[in-house]
């Protein structure tokens, strides 16, 4: 059995080892003796009957530490181990969560060691591996926005509001879309290396692009990458006649509202073509814009700061396509293995070279893991005749609050002024040809577009989407 040794004639069995004894324990028939089992087993008797007498020492020790541990220990420092325990699970509870390190985890144990009067400790390296073994104390890495997440917003999306969406659409009409940032050279930080080595990586490169990418419900149909650079004719493109995604520039590489409703109006006229209504869902933000005229598209926006958990491309498709993105760039180095005479910037690859290596990752990503991530985000097929709980009303609108020092003369003009404003904006920003391509507008000059931003500051736009 897996987990038992037998280095000589005794058998050192771990925790894990003796849980899966114990199972096939509860599974034996009525009338099977111990002895009996204990043959199925290839053990002795007496050490199934020393399991069955300890067996919930084992159970609640599995539960609490690790399972390949041969023996079950007790530590002498236990009330200053639950205390730390104890202390990690508040500072982990607070809204911005702190980074524990080992050397905090050992001043605060010494901390709570001299609060509780206990004699000889000292906080080693050794007892910290034995504290975080005893405990399931793992020291990862912090990412992601999840924590900033309002709950509320989110239960209420995928319990009333995203149903009332999806309703009468097939999976395979309902899409969603999303960009994210590439370091075309970017390796991994972490690597084998022998002893003696020198471990210094150098420099990364910062060439840097966006890529769009989007996919339906189902996984049935993957839409095109876009891939957005700062060049509008790079240098590798030359004597190129078709590439292997559709491409854009900006001057600082990010998405615009120019670039997104130029791509939103070509996905509408294939779908128009096709004879197809879809649904596309898409993140708040500022380079995403209202775009009207569509005919065969209904968009639909995330509420705010809610996409790493109900945008379906943040649930692991994007993360999936960079895996394969960057074991692509190590295969190619380690091609370079065994070659004389190989240059640093033989080791890099352009745009063209990331352009299909981006499409090739977009390729290895499977139909089942976007369903999934469709399915964790929320998303799944209502039929029309399905009965959905009614969604709440919008919140009234507070009433303004004046100012004691201010009378109100001065209040309506601010508010005139104000509203004009806005009405000039809206004037300027239409488009004024209800649907299909709007003309061409430099959208530096442009009053109404959307600025440039990588979703998080306001860029100026440069320029526009170049066709294929």
């Amino acid at each position: 059995m897996k987990g038992i040794k037998r280095p000589g004639k005794r058998s050192t069995i771990d925790l894990g080892a003796k849980l899966l004894i114990l199972s096939e324990v509860d599974k034996a028939p009525p009338g099977d003796t111990r002895a009996a089992i204990a043959s199925r087993l290839n053990i002795p008797v007496t050490t199934l009957q020393g399991i069955l007498k300890t067996r919930d020492k084992i159970e609640s020790a599995a539960l609490a530490g690790d399972k390949k541990q041969k023996k079950i220990k007790k530590s002498p420092f236990d009330d200053v181990e639950r205390a730390l325990v104890q202390w990690i699970h508040q500072a982990r509870s607070l809204p911005v969560k702190p980074a524990l390190s080992g050397s905090t985890l050992k001043a605060q144990a010494k901390i709570i060691a001299s609060r509780l009067g206990v004699e000889n400790f000292t906080a080693t390296n050794g007892w910290l591996t034995r504290f975080r073994r005893r405990n399931k104390i793992s020291y990862v890495k912090l990412s992601g926005e999840s924590a900033d997440v309002n709950n509320d917003t989110v239960e209420a999306w995928t319990q009333t509001v995203l149903p009332a969406h999806l309703k009468g659409y097939a999976l395979k009409d309902i899409f969603n879309a999303d960009e994210f940032a590439v370091f075309i050279n970017l390796l991994p930080d972490k690597s084998m290396v022998a002893p003696g080595e020198d471990t210094h990586g150098g420099k990364q490169s910062k060439a840097r692009v966006t890529c769009l990418i989007g996919s339906n419900a189902d996984g049935s149909e993957k839409l095109t990458p876009l891939i957005i650079g700062k060049s509008k004719k790079p240098r590798c493109f030359a004597n190129i006649r078709t590439l292997p995604c559709t491409y854009a520039n900006q001057r600082n590489a990010w998405m615009d509202s120019a670039i997104f409703e130029t791509w939103l109006r070509k996905l509408d006229g294939k779908m128009r073509v096709e004879k197809r209504k879809i649904l596309l869902f898409i993140d708040n933000c500022p380079a995403h814009p209202v775009v009207n005229g569509l005919t065969n598209i209904k968009l639909i926006f995330l509420p705010k700061n809610t996409t790493s958990k109900l945008q379906p491309m943040d649930q692991g498709i994007i993360k999936n396509i960079k895996h394969y993105y960057r074991t692509r760039l190590v295969h190619r180095l380690i091609n370079f293995i065994g070659r004389p005479n190989v240059q640093k910037k033989d080791c890099y690859i352009n745009l063209f070279q990331a352009m299909h290596f981006l499409q090739w990752s977009w390729s290895q990503v499977t139909q089942e893991t976007i369903s999934n991530c469709f399915r964790r985000a929320g998303f799944r097929e209502v039929r029309a005749e399905e009965v959905l709980p009614a969604v709440p009303p919008p919140r009234a609108p507070q009433p303004r609050r004046r100012r004691p020092d201010r009378d109100d003369s001065s209040v309506d003009g601010d508010l005139e002024e104000v509203s004009a404003a806005e009405s000039a904006s809206d004037t300027d920003g239409e488009d004024g040809n209800g649907e299909g391509e709007g003309p061409a507008v430099d959208s530096q000059e442009a009053e109404g577009n959307t600025p440039a931003v990588d979703c998080s500051e306001d860029i100026p736009i440069d320029e526009t989407i170049q066709e294929m």
